[in-house]
């Protein structure tokens, strides 16, 4: 196996460490190197910025969202109090 790579973004060789890994491919490595993937990456976040977006759907649907947040809570302290109740059956038992 080689111990150098063609990075596919800036067309420079590069030693294997400066790829991530990828099982996915033959070698085990991306085929972007580190420095060429990140600034993909910073590029697609930009271009994908949904923060305004969630900003403005938990503004329009705050009720739902916090119903959700109280039934799931009330479901959650239901499961801890079961669980509660047979760790103490448990350690009367033994």
């Amino acid at each position: 196996m080689s111990d150098t790579k063609l990075c596919h973004r800036c067309e420079e060789t590069k030693s294997m460490a400066e790829f991530h890994r990828d099982r996915s491919k033959a070698d085990d490595r991306h085929t972007l190197c580190k420095t060429c993937k990140e600034v993909a990456q910073k590029k697609w976040r930009i271009a994908n910025d949904r923060s305004a977006y969630q900003k403005q759907y938990r503004a329009d649907n705050r009720e739902e969202l916090l119903e959700g947040k109280a039934f799931w809570s009330s479901e959650l302290n239901k499961q801890v109090k079961i669980m509660d109740a047979l760790t103490e059956e448990m350690e009367e038992a033994a």
